[in-house]
């Protein structure tokens, strides 16, 4: 029991040790240019619009495509709600990237069991999902997310069993990007007036600042000066997993911009130069990541002051996560608790998300478990609230997770009273080697993404050595500029620059992960 006292306080410890918490972080002042997105092209015209329903018992389920109002896109769509008295509060549930309606989740059939309805669509260019994939961002896919909603609300089947005060939006990975997003504008309008109020957000492994997370430059308040160093391994893995191949989908679901942000980055150092550099920090930071949104901290701000409520947050991010580290986590935190000390957020911190994370199954379900209980109160006025910082102590992959792994504590803080010593000065030589997990960069252990439930099933394998690989060519330098290509309104030309560019970056050397 000592040895683990040692462990949990050296654990809390080297948390609050972080400079960005000691500071209180918020991003620096940047003027973002024009954003880039494309919308109004495979937006499924034709498709017969609306949901079907079956009968409520045991449940109601609906399922058809609804057109986005950003640009009449056809949306795949389900929603599912439980037989109990109506209105239920209304969770939504987004996908990881490249994932769809259908990808697992260990969550669903639970939130139901709870009484809530469950929304769920593919994002735009995923799944049977009409469109392009615009990256999570703000004037796209967060309509669209805006849209489902309203539009379910306002369904003359589902809307009365619907209770559009009570909603959650929730999503791991490319959902957790989302979720976050989502906090932009928490309460609005459906068409025909009814006001839709967003409750609160649980983004699970997310990003907060998209550029940190795949370019990071050792800064955690400022990722755009100077430029960082690519993880070339995880993007092109990414870049690869999410595109769609699918008969009934013709057409390439990435738009000639990705493709052009992809090959600048393959063949360019690192940089912010114009067009295409500063075009992909602009597009990523300024409108795909919450940390570069000056409006929403200055709502905070304003709220703080006028003792005004604030959306409440749970967010889980994994220790051992390489993808979206901790930072992703800590940064908004840091920010959040410096703008209004009382800020309702909450952390669930642990071996969990993309690889390296093994999401034991008891972890899972733990964390899981504080998400439950987080909406019951927060949706349903049920249980308690708790506004702590749960950080679980990363143990071995053969040693099963321990909920008393699970320090609970009211905030991180430089007042931390423990020790800020290095804990690898502290532990004994056998608890060394659990906690130099947390630290070092080492390989996946086999089957450790097997069963992740934040990646979609399509994306998991049972060995690394089967996991997808790719090399990249010589960068050169000086970066040579790459503007976009034309638009092209013919799917062949599309999907031959499509074709033409993944022969050139993918091919195989270096194990990737995608999410």
């Amino acid at each position: 029991m000592r040895a683990r006292r040692s462990v949990l306080g050296s654990l809390l410890a080297t948390l609050a040790s972080f400079p960005l918490l000691a500071q209180g972080s918020l991003p620096p002042k940047h003027v973002f240019g024009p954003d880039t997105t494309s919308t109004g092209v495979f937006t499924g015209a034709g498709t017969p619009l609306g949901l079907a329903c079956t009968p409520s018992v045991p449940l109601m389920e609906c399922s058809g495509f609804l057109a986005s109002d950003v640009d009449g896109t056809a949306l795949d769509v389900t929603v599912r709600i439980p037989a109990d008295p109506a209105p239920h509060p209304l969770v939504v549930n987004l996908h990881g990237y490249g994932g769809s309606k259908h990808s697992d989740s260990a969550w669903d059939e639970k939130l139901l069991s709870r009484g809530y309805a469950v929304l769920r669509y593919s994002a735009r260019g995923f799944g049977k999902s009409w469109g392009q994939v615009n990256l999570a961002d703000l004037n796209v896919e967060l309509r669209d997310l805006r849209s489902m909603i309203a539009q379910a609300i306002e369904d003359p089947q589902m809307g009365p069993r619907l209770n559009p005060d009570a909603v959650a939006v929730l999503g791991a990975s490319y959902g957790g990007g989302q979720s976050w997003l989502a906090a932009l504008q928490p309460q609005f309008a459906t068409p025909a007036g009814k006001t839709v109020r967003v409750r609160t957000i649980v983004p699970i492994v997310p990003w907060t600042d998209l550029v940190g997370a795949l370019r990071p430059n050792g800064d955690l308040a400022d990722s755009i000066d100077p430029p960082g160093s690519y993880k070339l391994s995880y993007l092109e893995g990414l870049f690869a997993g999410g595109s769609r191949r699918d008969s009934e989908r013709p057409y390439p679901n990435y738009p000639d911009y990705l493709l052009a942000w992809n090959a600048y980055i393959l063949g360019t150092e690192p940089n912010n130069l114009p067009p295409v550099g500063t075009q992909i920090v602009d597009g990523i930071a300024g409108y795909r990541s919450i940390w570069w949104q000056e409006q929403f901290f200055r709502t905070v701000k304003d709220n703080a002051k006028a003792g005004l409520p604030q959306l409440p947050v749970f967010e889980l991010q994994g220790f051992t996560d390489d993808l979206f580290p901790l930072p992703e986590a800590l940064r908004m935190y840091g920010a959040l608790k410096r703008l209004d000390p009382a800020y309702p957020i909450a952390e669930y911190l642990g071996d969990i998300g993309h690889p390296r994370a093994a999401n034991k199954q008891g972890e899972v379900d733990y964390a899981l478990d504080r998400v439950f209980e987080w909406l019951d109160f927060h949706l349903k006025g049920a249980g308690t609230a708790s506004y702590d910082v749960l950080a679980a102590v990363t143990r071995p992959a053969s040693v099963s997770f321990d909920a008393a792994d699970v320090p609970r504590r009211s905030t991180i803080s430089r007042q931390d009273p423990r020790p800020s010593t290095s804990p690898a000065t502290q532990f004994s030589r056998s608890t060394r080697q659990t906690w130099v997990g947390f630290f070092r960069i080492h390989s996946c252990s086999p089957g450790a993404s097997s069963s992740n439930p934040f990646v979609p099933r399509r994306h998991r394998t049972s060995s690394p050595a089967t996991w997808p690989r790719t090399s990249f060519p010589r960068r050169r330098s000086p970066p040579m500029p790459v503007l976009p290509p034309a638009p092209s309104s013919s799917p062949d030309s599309q999907w031959s620059r499509f074709t033409q560019a993944r022969a050139h970056t993918v091919s195989s050397s270096t194990s990737v992960s995608m999410t």
